[in-house]
């Protein structure tokens, strides 16, 4: 039987890095300086840097782990790092989705903004929104998917109205898209 000890890491280095400094990305490391260098370590510690990059918005981070041998046993580690650019998002749009007409809805609902959330960014340990949806007309998004639909009624059936059965955010939704639409509306609310 033949023992092979890791080589020890003598130091630790970080290269390309501007966004993010050595002093945020060590603490994330599992590799540890006199440590012995372990494959499987280094490259769950890519992945984990690779997620810090993710969740400050650089998703084409390129992270690559390199060894310089020093003497008597022991290696720098190197993380070569391509931050990449802020990944963006400027617009959404629903592409084929007629229930969802962005067309229908525009200047009518709000649009609404996503907020950070970093206690869910840390016990999820992924990068979570919330959708402000209190902030819509009604305090509810089930106005856009009310006005969408009764926008979509032809004028020449609209005198007709609309019922609502709900006693929450469906009937508000309905009563207030058909306000603006100018139809009658009644609404029954279900009684316990």
């Amino acid at each position: 039987m033949t023992v092979v000890e890791a080589p020890a890491i003598d130091r630790i280095a970080f290269e390309g890095n501007s966004t993010l400094k050595d002093k945020d990305l060590l603490p994330e490391l599992t590799s540890k300086v006199h440590g012995g260098l372990i494959p499987a370590t280094v490259q769950a510690d890519v992945a984990r840097l690779t997620e810090v990059y993710r969740r400050s918005g650089r998703f084409d981070v390129a992270i690559v782990p390199k060894t310089i041998a020093r003497e008597q046993g022991r290696v720098d580690l190197v993380f070569e790092i391509r931050e990449g650019g802020k990944t963006t998002v400027k617009r959404v749009d629903f592409v084929g989705n007629r229930a969802f007409a962005a067309a229908r809805l525009r200047g009518v609902a709000l649009r609404t903004p996503l907020i950070a959330s970093p206690v869910l960014d840390a016990l999820t340990q992924s990068r979570v929104f919330l959708k402000a949806e209190i902030l819509q007309r009604t305090g509810s998004f089930k106005f856009r998917g009310a006005y969408n639909k009764l926008s979509s009624i032809p004028l020449s059936e609209r005198t007709h109205g609309v019922v609502a059965y709900s006693s929450g955010n469906h009937a508000q939704g309905v009563a207030a898209a058909a306000r603006l639409l100018g139809m009658p509306f009644v609404e029954h609310q279900a009684r316990l």
